[in-house]
C-alpha cells in the first residue's frame, strides 16, 4: 500500500463545547482523505492534473478537480471543506473500480464515505451547515461562505424589499470646529443604480446623528441654511443622474429622512443621488472626563446593495494616531446601536470585514463604482473653506452587505493637548 502523505489530525482550534465535534471533522476528514489518496495513486499513471484524472476514470473535469484539490489539503479540515459530496465521491469510487483498482482500497474509500455521509447528516446536518461549522476555523472556507450566502439574502431581500442600490456610498468628513475643541462633520451620502422592483414600493433611505449632543445641533446645507422644510438644497447636483432627482425630506428626532419622488420602475428609472449635509460642533475632538472616551461613525444598511463603502475622512489635526476598530451590529431587535452600550455586544455580528487606511490626500481615495469621487470630495471641501489635501482616510468595503446591519467605525479620542 502507498505510504500515507495526506493530512493527519490538526491541533484542535478551540477548546470548550465545540471541541469534540471539531475533533470529530477533523478525524474523518483525515481517514477520508487518507483513503482516497491511495485509490488515485493506484490510477495507472498516478494521474496529478485533473485532465488526467479525468481521463483515466472517465469522471467529469470538476469532480476530479475537487477530488484532487481536497486530497492536497494538509489540514483536515480544509479537507473537509473543499472535498465533492458523498454521491459524487460514491461515483468516482465505481468510476475506479471498472478500472480494475484494488478492490480493498476501494471498500477503505467506501467505508470512509459513509463516515462522511453520516457526520454530515447526524452531527452537523447537512453539507451547507458543515461549511458554516468550518467557517469559524478556517479563513478560505468563512470567505466562501460568507460571500455566497450575503450574495444569496442580497438577492432574496431585493425581492422582498422592491428595491435595490448598486453602490451605497456613506463618507463623514471630519475637521476642527471653530472653538478648536470640537470637530464639524459633513456627511455624504451616494446611492447609484437606485431603483425600485416592485410597483408602488418607497424609496427611502436616513442620515442619523446620535448622542449628547443630537438634541442640540442641526442640520444644514453646505451653504449654511439650515434642513428643516421639505425640499432644502441638499443634493449635489453637478454628481446626480439628469434629470435631476426630486427628494422629499422629512425630520424626526435625530435622523433626517430622504425619499425618491417619482414612481418609475425597472432599470431605465434608475438614478444616482449625491447629497451633503452639514453638523457644526458634531463630535468632540479630544477625550473629556465626563464623556465617553469611544466614538462611532457608521452607517446603516436600509437599501439591499451590491457594494457598499463607508469613508470616514478626517482632518490631519483630528483624532491623530488613532486608527478605528471595525463593528458590525444587527439591528433588528434593538435598533441603532450605541458603541459604548456594553449591553449591545450581544448584537455584534462576526463577519470578516476590515478597514483600509488610504493614506493623507484626496488622490488615495478613489473609487473604482465612483469614477468622479476625488472630484465631489474636493467640490465639498472647497465650498466649505476646508483643504482636502489635509485629510486622511479609512475605508470599509463591504459586497453585499448584511441588510439591516449598521456598520461602524470607531476611534478612542485622544487626550487634550497640556497646555
Amino acid at each position: 500500500m502507498p505510504s500515507d502523505t495526506g493530512p493527519d489530525q490538526s491541533s484542535p482550534r478551540c477548546d470548550g463545547p465545540y471541541a469534540p465535534i471539531e475533533a470529530k471533522i477533523g478525524r474523518v476528514g483525515a481517514h477520508l482523505c487518507r483513503s482516497l489518496r491511495h485509490v488515485l495513486a493506484a490510477v495507472p499513471g498516478a494521474p496529478r492534473r485533473p485532465v488526467e484524472l479525468s481521463r483515466a476514470l472517465r469522471v467529469n473535469h470538476d469532480l476530479a478537480s475537487k477530488t484532487l484539490l481536497a486530497t492536497s489539503k494538509p489540514d483536515p479540515l480544509a479537507a473537509a471543506h473543499s472535498m465533492p459530496g458523498p454521491e459524487a465521491l460514491r461515483t468516482l469510487l465505481k468510476a475506479a473500480r471498472r478500472r480494475k483498482i484494488d478492490k480493498a482500497l476501494i471498500a477503505v474509500a467506501e467505508e470512509a464515505v459513509r463516515e462522511f455521509e453520516s457526520l454530515l447528516r447526524d452531527d452537523v446536518g447537512s453539507r451547507a451547515e458543515l461549511d458554516a461549522v468550518l467557517s469559524a476555523w478556517l479563513p478560505e472556507a468563512r470567505r466562501r461562505f460568507e460571500a455566497s450566502n450575503k450574495q444569496l439574502a442580497f438577492k432574496a431581500n431585493c425581492n422582498l424589499k422592491g428595491v435595490v442600490a448598486e453602490v451605497g456610498l456613506t463618507a463623514v468628513l471630519f475637521h476642527p470646529a471653530d472653538d478648536q475643541v470640537n470637530c464639524d462633520a459633513v456627511g455624504i451620502m451616494g446611492r447609484m443604480g437606485l431603483r425600485r422592483l416592485r410597483p408602488g414600493v418607497p424609496i427611502c433611505f436616513s442620515a442619523r446623528h446620535s448622542g449628547p449632543k443630537a438634541s442640540s445641533f442641526a442640520w444644514e446645507t453646505l451653504e449654511g441654511a439650515r434642513v428643516d422644510f421639505p425640499q432644502s438644497n441638499v443634493l449635489l447636483n453637478e454628481f446626480c443622474s439628469q434629470p435631476m432627482p426630486k427628494l422629499e425630506i422629512s425630520m424626526a428626532d435625530d435622523a433626517i429622512h430622504y425619499r425618491i419622488a417619482r414612481n418609475g420602475i425597472g432599470p431605465k428609472s434608475a438614478v444616482n443621488v449625491f447629497l451633503a449635509q452639514v453638523v457644526r460642533n458634531a463630535l468632540d475632538r479630544y477625550r473629556r472626563p465626563e464623556a465617553p472616551r469611544r466614538k462611532g461613525v457608521g452607517t446603516e444598511v436600509e437599501i439591499p446593495t451590491k457594494t457598499m463603502v463607508l469613508d470616514v475622512l478626517l482632518h490631519e489635526s483630528v483624532w491623530p494616531g488613532c486608527p478605528p476598530e471595525l463593528v458590525i451590529y444587527d439591528t433588528v431587535i434593538r435598533g441603532r446601536a450605541n458603541v459604548n452600550d456594553q449591553s449591545r455586544l450581544i448584537d455584534r455580528m462576526d463577519l470578516s470585514e476590515s478597514i483600509q487606511f488610504l493614506g493623507q490626500g484626496t488622490a488615495r481615495f478613489r473609487i473604482a463604482e465612483v469614477p468622479n469621487y476625488v472630484e465631489l470630495i474636493r467640490n465639498v471641501c472647497d465650498k466649505l473653506g476646508w483643504a482636502s489635501e489635509k485629510f486622511r482616510g479609512y475605508r470599509c468595503r463591504i459586497s453585499y452587505p448584511f441588510y439591516g446591519s449598521q456598520v461602524s467605525m470607531v476611534f478612542d479620542l485622544p487626550n487634550p493637548p497640556a497646555e
